[in-house]
């Protein structure tokens, strides 16, 4: 059949899961499968409310949640809500965090911390904004995320867009995390 656009399409199995949204059949293999009994490739079936299709967005796992923020859709219209699948029922719901939010964006980064996640930068075309700010969304409560913005004492953040982000699981940098 052809494309269908918009929704989680293929799930990855690489000592973990990778989910791919936005897939269409035009875009797959010839022969979805195994590739070199490595990466074996199978169509995720969800249920709910599928985000939808956009890019410049991130997928940030805490948890059993993957929770996909911001974005832009092919008009540069920014999406503001948040969708999130739990990977234990492959099930969609968009949540409303509490809080003060950030502006919508695209380009910007997100890791897991704990048990929420950090949104970095970004930029938006409206405005010609490139930001250079840092928030929290507190994912403690499943279904009832809130947003703050945390007080950065250090160096301060630079504006950037398109850059990646991590937060370090062991050694002399455990616990820090790492913009790029």
């Amino acid at each position: 059949s052809k494309g269908r656009r918009g929704t989680p399409e293929l799930l990855a199995r690489m000592s973990g899961q990778v989910f791919i949204e936005d897939v269409t059949d035009e875009m797959l293999p010839g022969d979805v499968g195994e590739a070199e009994g490595e990466l074996e490739w199978s169509v995720l079936k969800t249920s709910g409310p599928q985000p939808p299709p956009r890019g410049g967005h991130t997928a940030t796992l805490v948890g059993s949640r993957l929770y996909i923020l911001f974005g832009a859709d092919r008009n540069q219209t920014y999406i503001s809500a948040i969708h999130c699948l739990d990977t234990e029922t492959n099930t969609w719901i968009e949540v409303r965090a509490t809080g003060e939010a950030p502006e919508p964006r695209s380009g910007h980064s997100a890791a897991a911390w704990g048990e929420g996640i950090v949104l970095c930068g970004g930029m938006t075309f409206v405005g010609e904004k490139i930001f250079d700010d840092c928030w929290h969304l507190d994912c403690s409560e499943p279904g009832e995320p809130k947003w703050s913005e945390p007080a950065a004492g250090g160096v301060p953040f630079k504006a950037r867009n398109s850059h990646s982000a991590t937060v370090i699981g062991s050694g002399p940098l455990e616990g820090r995390m790492v913009v790029v």
